[in-house]
């Protein structure tokens, strides 16, 4: 059985009795509208989506109807199974056939690496900052470089959605090349909780762990193309200054950063 889903004036089929509380607030509009407005935003039929970790599929079944193809990447087998069920459902639609799924993950190495879960697998929170916890597993994985170059055929544009759950730190700083291709616009999402909460874990000593969380946040941020327009969600900009003000001041800085 399914469940019709609506999202700014686009609808699609979804499994019923599967993740119903989360569906109900992707259809009442209480789900991160401010995500769809981006994609909404940014991408056409001249826009190649690359969607990492696209989970269940919210934002993978809204792109497709406007992008001319997407790539959805979800290395998390139980949300990869809902996944492909979510964009089965929807077989008869014409936009379905520019969805391309794949059981593997992006990473710097493009070699295999281990994933785990803070809880069970298909929470969304799949990681691979959670490697070493009971629900763990082996994926394939593919360097970003790698998939754009195969994929990007004639298409003028490139959407990039990053939200790997603390993945992105290691990440950021192998694909600055990608950062200098204006084409390309990224919409990155920042585990910063996460990251944090590994690093305590593995150190158990809070000064050390902050020198350490404080180090990559650094490394990070200024790996980021600073040359191009970087925005909050709200369309408001976000710049250098902001960062070293937010870290002196201890104060998290933004969850998602818009680059193009």
């Amino acid at each position: 059985m399914a469940t019709d889903i609506s999202v700014m004036g686009r609808s699609f089929s979804v499994l019923e009795n599967t993740n119903d509380n989360f569906w109900a607030r992707v259809n009442n509009g209480s789900w991160e509208p401010e995500t769809f407005e981006i994609f909404d935003r940014f991408v056409d039929e001249d826009t190649l989506v690359i969607d990492f970790g696209a989970w269940i599929g919210p934002t993978v079944l809204f792109a497709a109807q406007s992008a001319g193809m997407t790539l959805a990447f979800e290395p998390d087998q139980a949300a990869f199974k809902t996944l492909r069920n979510n964009v089965d459902l929807n077989a008869e639609a014409a936009w379905s056939s520019r969805i391309r799924i794949f059981e593997e993950g992006i990473h710097a190495s493009g070699k295999p690496i281990t994933i785990g879960a803070p809880g069970k697998a298909g929470n969304s929170t799949s990681g691979s900052l959670f490697a070493g916890r009971k629900a763990s597993w082996t994926i394939e994985t593919h360097r970003l470089q790698d998939v754009i170059a195969k994929h990007r055929g004639d298409h003028k544009k490139i959407f990039v959605k990053m939200d790997i759950e603390g993945g992105e730190y290691d990440l950021i700083p192998e694909i600055t090349d990608l950062f200098a291709d204006p084409s390309i616009t990224f919409y990155i999402s920042f585990h910063q909780r996460i990251l944090r909460g590994f690093i305590e874990a593995r150190t158990g000593d809070e000064d050390a762990a902050t020198e350490e969380y404080n180090g990559i946040m650094r490394k990070t941020y200024d790996c980021l193309p600073w040359d191009r327009t970087i925005e909050r969600t709200n369309g408001k900009p976000f710049r250098p200054a902001m960062v070293k003000r937010r870290m002196a001041n201890n104060r998290r800085l933004p969850p998602e950063l818009v680059i193009y």
